[in-house]
């Protein structure tokens, strides 16, 4: 579901240079779901998005590839990709 970026945000995005950084918020839905059910970051620690919304978004290494469209008018698609932080120990 698209945002809208606030005129201040849009603003800083133009900038040449800006204080801050640019991080990647997902926001996922399950089929026939009207509100995200997973929702996350691409940094190493939780986004509250809105300021102070009491909604974060977990931090989860991830990459979306270029989006594909085609010709034939199917829906444009892309690739996500989880990466694990999982380690495993092996005796």
């Amino acid at each position: 579901m698209a945002k809208t970026i606030p005129a201040g945000i849009h603003t800083q995005k133009s900038a040449i240079a800006t204080s801050g950084s640019w991080l990647l918020l997902v926001d996922l839905y399950y089929p026939g779901s009207s509100t995200p059910d997973k929702q996350y970051v691409n940094n190493n620690e939780s986004v509250e998005y809105p300021e102070d919304s009491g909604k974060f978004y977990t931090p989860v290494p991830f990459t979306i590839s270029q989006i594909k469209e085609s010709v034939q008018g199917d829906l444009p698609k892309a690739t996500f990709t989880f990466f694990s932080w999982i380690s495993h120990k092996y005796p």
